[in-house]
């Protein structure tokens, strides 16, 4: 905490100009997607190939944005650092969730599971993001209210160190 502390400044002085890149990268992105779908452009041209350093940067400045808005959050308050409180059990188990997230997502849009890329909007994809998330979230809390980590994150330390990790938390460091 005391890291982020010192660079706030920094984060709020490149904030805009990562909303910037962010809005002109994935703009550029949504632009070239829509001519590509009236046949506007080929899926080899040019500007198709120029533009993706441009919508790179794009999703790179909005990863950012959300980063520097969460640590400039946290630092904001105490309100704020309880509210955001919430999303620690989800960090602590980042590579469980992001391996769930691809599994779902791989079941219900592509041929293996339901195949429903394309059947289903914006709206509705942006719903479900929030309500996996939000299980995801209530799961995590739970599980790291009995384990130590994540399964994931136990496969990798047990790999890491060559023997099993302790898994399960003590009923003394729950009662505490």
């Amino acid at each position: 905490a005391r890291r982020t502390t010192e660079l706030r400044p920094t984060l709020r002085r490149l904030l805009p100009w990562a909303i910037g890149v962010g809005v002109v990268g994935n703009g550029a992105a949504m632009i070239i997607e829509q001519l590509q779908d009236r046949n506007g452009l080929g899926r080899d041209s040019f500007w198709v190939r120029a533009a993706a350093p441009v919508e790179e940067a794009g999703v790179l400045a909005l990863a950012f944005v959300y980063l520097a808005v969460l640590v400039l959050l946290f630092h904001r308050s105490a309100t704020w650092r309880q509210r955001l409180g919430y999303l620690a059990p989800v960090g602590r188990m980042a590579l469980t969730n992001y391996l769930t997230q691809s599994v779902l997502y791989l079941v219900l849009f592509t041929g293996v599971g339901f195949g429903l890329y394309g059947d289903v909007g914006p709206a509705w994809c942006v719903a479900l993001a929030l309500i996996i998330f939000a299980a995801q979230t209530a799961f995590s809390a739970w599980w790291l209210a009995r384990y130590r980590f994540g399964p994931a994150e136990w496969v990798w330390r047990t790999l890491t160190y060559g023997q099993l990790q302790p898994m399960r938390i003590s009923v003394s460091a729950r009662t505490e």
